[in-house]
């Protein structure tokens, strides 16, 4: 292997760590003066390497800093990279890397995690080691803060803010933040619609490899940040983080079952799972009242989490229905209807709608949820009361008087001009096609499925429902069930035991109708 010093192209008499040696990259003649020049570029480019990464082996902070740093810009030109991949030195320096501590250098933190999201977003599958830097690097984050040497920093910056980075979809604030570069990286490669494989390898990496128990470790760490009185520069970073980490969660136990059963089983104290917290938090969210931004956009990813976890999960259902979320659920829908603009918002237009769309249907598809895994789970639910309903004397409270609250205002409701939002979200805006169902169709759909599940097991019930909506055989909600069915399963996003359960109901409501 090469030694820091002793030149470029002098190598030690030490056994080489490169699982291709070096000397193939001349193995085959060049046919034309055109090739004989890549070929040198190669050559060169690899000794390059090689020079820097005995350079991360000394122990020295800033001679480390130094190495990465030139490895770092080697690894932003698409040829170096092809040449560093094909050698084997990526694991190599992610290995190397794995070893440092970091509480003494900030600067030498964020170079290697700007480095891990260069090889997060370069290689598929992650390898056996991949996520020891990522562990190590959170765990000794704690401050959160960005920090560093100037001169490092602004070769860092530009290299941040380099166009095929997943840096550059930072804020730039967040450039120099490493546990920001880490999750930012990893969130794009387990969302990559493009690469299905490769996303679910890095969703088997996270699980695998230990990842999700120190990325919910670092939302412990920011969590505080959803209560603090004196908002500061820092409580923005970790309010950032906090979301971003949640984004995590969420696309990694998207459509996977063995991620969603892991992250249920999780604990993140001694006496509270990882879905208990997560109703924690947005009940805490929603006592805040309703407001935009990056809390919202926590609520939101909060709720879609948890929506997750419980999806065909008899374990996660069960744990929903002990840690109260069903209550915290109907009280968020509660303020949403009656302080979130849509008494007048629905009368007015539907910006206000929109603007509460994906918290709406992520509260109705969790009771949903809950009601699919039969009749005991659907008495249990019928049993859960909001906060207003405790001691309420009517015995239709509860979810039956939510969900049949909010159709009436739904169905009662007409389509003008939207109003311009007051802030901007750093969730993406919903998107539909023109085929797809909008705002007010979807929320309807949701609200509709939940209102056949609670009341397909109870006669008197859907009577009580007839009544309300003054809707005889509930003409409406079937009619939505049945769009919703041919919709969902016309797109493939039904799982073959969801359709069956929509399908069941269906049959079960049009056959008493």
């Amino acid at each position: 292997m090469l030694v820091l010093g002793a030149g470029k192209g002098q190598r030690s008499s030490g056994p080489s760590a490169l699982t291709t040696p070096p000397g193939n990259a001349k193995a085959t003649a060049a046919g034309t003066v055109m090739e004989a020049q890549e070929l040198g570029e190669q050559v060169r480019w690899l000794d390059d390497a090689l020079y820097s990464l005995d350079g991360l082996r000394i122990r020295d902070a800033s001679v480390q800093s130094a190495s990465l740093l030139s490895l770092l810009e080697l690894s932003a030109r698409p040829a170096t990279l092809a040449v560093m991949k094909q050698h084997g030195l990526l694991p190599l320096i992610l290995e190397t890397a794995g070893t440092w501590q970091f509480t003494a250098s900030p600067t030498l933190k964020i170079c290697a995690a700007l480095f891990w999201a260069h090889y997060c977003a370069a290689v598929s599958p992650p390898g056996p080691g991949t996520f020891a830097l990522f562990t190590r690097i959170l765990q000794e984050s704690a401050d959160l803060g960005p920090s560093g040497e100037p001169g490092a920093l602004a070769t860092l910056e530009r290299l941040a803010s380099a166009p095929h980075s997943s840096a550059s979809r930072l804020p730039s604030t967040l450039r120099r933040d490493a546990p920001a570069l880490l999750l930012q990286a990893l969130t794009e490669r387990v969302e990559d619609q493009n690469d299905a494989a490769a996303a679910l390898a890095w969703k088997e990496g996270l699980r695998c490899q230990g990842g999700f128990g120190i990325v919910a470790q670092t939302m412990l760490l920011c969590v505080g940040a959803l209560t603090d009185t004196s908002p500061s520069e820092d409580t923005v970073r970790c309010l950032w983080t906090l979301h971003r980490s949640l984004v995590l969660f969420e696309a990694a136990t998207f459509a996977c079952p063995e991620n969603a059963g892991e992250a249920c089983a999780m604990q993140v104290t001694s006496r509270c799972t990882l879905l208990a917290w997560l109703v924690q938090m947005v009940a805490t969210l929603a006592s805040q009242g309703l407001r935009l931004g990056l809390k919202k956009d926590c609520m939101r990813c909060a709720i879609s989490v948890l929506v997750n976890l419980s999806q065909n999960s008899q374990a996660g259902c069960e744990q929903l229905l002990g840690c109260g979320a069903v209550g915290t659920v109907l009280d968020l829908i509660t303020l949403v209807v009656q302080d979130g603009g849509l008494d007048e918002g629905l009368a007015k237009g539907n910006w206000d709608l929109e603007t509460w769309l994906d918290e709406l249907c992520g509260c109705l598809g969790l009771l949903v949820n809950i009601a699919e895994h039969g009749p005991d789970f659907r008495a249990q639910l019928r049993a859960c009361a909001s906060s207003q309903d405790i001691h309420a004397a009517h015995a239709h409270s509860g979810v039956l008087q939510c969900v049949l609250e909010l159709l009436k205002r739904l169905h009662g409701s007409t389509a003008s001009e939207p109003a311009a939002p007051v802030e901007i979200s750093c969730a993406p805006a919903p998107e539909f096609t023109s085929s797809a169902p909008g705002a007010k169709e979807l929320i309807v759909m949701y609200a509709s499925i939940l209102l056949g599940f609670v009341v397909m097991d109870d006669s008197s019930l859907r009577q009580h429902a007839e009544e309300i909506l003054s809707d005889p055989g509930l003409r409406r909600p079937i009619q939505s069930i049945r769009l919703a069915l041919r919709f969902y399963s016309g797109t493939g996003a039904l799982m073959q035991e969801n359709e069956q359960n929509l399908t069941a109901l269906l049959q079960s409501l049009e056959a008493e109708a």
